[in-house]
């Protein structure tokens, strides 16, 4: 549950990059929103803008929930004529202005020449104003074009090829971006490529825009899924690093949204544990302050560091944290920063700050970060700036993984020996079994100790697989299991007395034992030596087979 409130003052700690205009909603610059999160097999196509463009699908393009990026499905494209087409619009008949292209994408196989989108008319004074593709020369790489032509002859021409090359397979964010005279390639929020013309006139091109396809749907159809497809005009979203969205731009809120994220989802004791505090859709931050508290008994405060995105002009800013009264028992670490002097506020999404801290008990619980006294502050002094903050994580503390457990035969037929090395914070461990490699394993017992001798109906000369997992304090096993280990009670196969020999007595336990199952009082473990559950004639198999060559004269 989210909780708004209203804060004044000092600094903020969160995780993200990049002092853009807000990018997690719809906002009256989105002109283009193509989105999946629907059904398998579906072919309807809507534009989430405020635009509301008609989406036209052609070929086998559709929805599929195989490998979505986010929300439920993503957008696929079989490489054989499938493409969407929106009619032309001044949405996208750019001229000189600013805009921001981006979607996700994973190719198939990346092979040359594919369009992700296009708007141009090719031939009859070949009016080309975009086009974003796998490069034709380097297959893999991408590749993005502005143009503006009189008819071969270009009048502005803006041309980016990422250094990368993309992986089948894989999703990546893509985002193509233009402020002023500069565009920009970003890949996964990382600037790839950049490219500067003088003049950006693009042209007014009449045609559709293009979805998986050249011209119109004319050839070098993409192969491969594409989501979040949004063009967005009058706005550089981006023009430094940044994180890419995480849920679709549907489901943003628009608000200024605080919260913390881990870099460690499961750490166990010893563990390096960082919590970056993030800031998303700020408008003209120019200072925060807040309190992070913590579990001193589950952490140990280490060290913090301020983020980028108050300083992500290059603007002077204070910074300071320390732990409240210098007292790690406190469990709170003092956190603020602020911009210096009249140099404005930042708008955009960015991280403010990070914490460390080592994993030091509480192995099986939950422990959770929350922050307190929490204070922002615009540019203009008394300004507050409302906050929406997302949910304390918590974190599950697992228990350590118990190591180089062996198993050796003490020689006694009926037993087996398990020795292992502890595991941080362990208060027990419990002991599995199965009857081959990677097998049904099968929790047998407990140990207290690192060591443990099971002498649960082992059969003789027969293969016996184990794996251990720690218990934590809490009582609870939610670790790793170890390695695995093997061994068998060398013997006879069928030695069910265990006296080392195969004869009459083992024959008469199999009898009094015969046609019982598991569960019933008169079964015999050591009789079922087949171990499916029953002695049964399979069974009589066995040990007859062994006692022919075992015993001199035989059993007939």
């Amino acid at each position: 549950m989210m909780l708004k409130r209203s804060i004044v003052l000092l600094f903020i700690a969160l995780f993200f990059l990049g002092m853009s205009p807000a990018y997690g909603k719809i906002d009256d610059y989105t002109r283009l929103l193509i989105e999946s999160n629907t059904i398998q097999g579906s072919q309807v196509f809507t534009d989430a803008s405020p635009s509301g463009h008609t989406v036209t699908p052609y070929g086998d393009v559709q929805h599929t929930i195989a490998n979505p990026q986010l929300g439920s499905s993503a957008i696929y494209f079989d490489g054989a004529a499938d493409y969407l087409n929106i009619p032309d619009s001044e949405d996208w008949n750019f001229r000189d202005e600013d805009f921001t292209i981006d979607f996700w994408m994973r190719s198939d196989a990346p092979t040359e020449y594919r369009y992700m989108m296009s708007h141009w008319v090719d031939g009859g004074g070949v009016k080309r104003s975009f086009g974003i593709a796998t490069d034709y020369d380097e297959p893999g790489k991408i590749y993005v074009f502005f143009m503006n032509t009189s008819g071969e002859v270009h009048d502005y021409k803006i041309e980016m090829k990422s250094p990368e090359t993309i992986v089948a397979n894989t999703w990546y964010h893509v985002a193509v971006v233009r402020e002023g005279n500069t565009a920009y390639l970003f890949l996964n929020g990382v600037l790839s490529a950049t490219d500067t013309a003088a003049g950006g006139m693009l042209n007014n091109c009449p045609n559709v825009l293009t979805i998986g396809a050249r011209d119109g749907g004319t050839g070098y159809y993409w192969q491969g899924a594409l989501d979040e497809i949004r063009i967005s005009k009058g706005i550089a979203r981006w023009t430094s690093d940044f994180t890419p969205p995480a849920v679709p731009y549907s489901e943003g809120s628009g608000d200024t949204m605080v919260s913390l994220v881990p870099d460690v989802e499961h750490p166990v004791i010893g563990d390096s544990l960082c919590v970056d505090i993030n800031i998303e859709n700020a408008a003209d931050l120019y200072a925060a302050s807040f309190d992070l508290t913590y579990d001193p008994a589950a952490l140990q405060y280490q060290e913090a560091f301020e983020g980028n995105f108050l300083n992500a002009d290059n603007g002077a800013t204070f910074f300071n944290a320390s732990l409240l009264n210098d007292d790690p028992a406190n469990g709170i670490v003092v956190i603020g920063v602020s911009r210096v002097a009249d140099i404005g506020g930042l708008s955009g999404s960015g991280n403010i700050a990070s914490a460390c801290f080592t994993v030091a008990g509480g192995s099986g619980t939950n422990t959770g970060l929350s922050l307190v006294n929490t204070s922002f502050e615009g540019s203009e002094k008394g300004t507050t700036i409302d906050v929406v903050f997302d949910d304390s994580p918590q974190i599950p503390l697992e228990i350590g993984v118990p190591g180089n457990l062996t198993v050796s035969d003490p020689g006694t037929l009926n037993s087996l020996t398990l020795s292992w090395s502890g595991a941080p914070d362990a208060s027990g461990y419990e002991v599995y079994r199965a009857d081959s490699s990677g097998g049904n394993y099968k929790k047998i017992g407990t140990a207290t100790d690192t060591n443990y001798q099971d002498g649960n109906c082992i059969l003789t000369n027969v293969t016996y697989y184990y794996k251990v997992k720690a218990i934590s304090a809490a009582g609870n096993s939610t670790g790793d299991f170890s390695n695995e280990a093997s061994n068998k009670a060398a013997g006879i196969s069928g030695d069910i007395n265990k006296d080392n020999r195969v004869d009459g007595r083992d024959l008469t336990l199999l009898a009094r034992a015969f046609n019982t199952s598991a569960g019933n009082a008169d079964y015999d473990c050591l009789a079922d030596l087949d171990r499916d559950g029953s002695v049964d004639g399979d069974d009589l198999i066995i040990l007859t087979s062994e006692s022919h060559t075992r015993i001199a004269g035989g059993l007939k």
